[in-house]
């Protein structure tokens, strides 16, 4: 993992310092809910978690920009169905299963993106997007 991001960063700054002279630097950031789409083994247990994440945009001409984003999102597991499901595997009531705060899914992305605007003249920027990332 470390050597992708390190290669992810190495793409950023190859095509920001490239055109160090022209290029206008944006950054964001973002939060919100997330709904899971777990698969069918595990999704009963998760529901709507919650993340967020930040980008920087390097503007390398007035219509391409790279973007490096990061994400992070959580989903907190239902202990109760958990519990429900885990007894029986080891000859138990539920009840007997003390509650715990484990189970939650933790997901990191980082993804390496490159826009190409299409100019409008107005305030609204359509755009499209190609990229490649991780996630763990």
């Amino acid at each position: 993992m470390r050597k992708t991001l390190t290669a992810l960063f190495a793409v950023f700054v190859a095509t920001s310092s490239a055109t160090a002279q022209k290029v206008g630097f944006d950054m964001g950031v973002h939060g919100g809910i997330a709904i899971s789409a777990f698969e069918d083994l595990i999704s009963d247990f998760y529901g709507v978690g919650f993340g967020g994440g930040g980008h920087v945009d390097a503007n390398i001409v007035k219509f391409f920009t790279t973007r490096l984003n990061v994400e992070y999102y959580t989903f907190a597991a239902d202990q109760n169905k958990l519990r429900e499901a885990v007894a029986p595997a080891f000859g138990l009531r539920a009840s007997d299963i003390a509650s715990s705060s484990g189970g939650a899914v933790n997901v990191f992305i980082v993804t390496m993106n490159a826009l190409g605007k299409i100019p409008t003249g107005t305030a609204v920027t359509p755009y499209t997007l190609f990229g490649f990332g991780i996630h763990s």
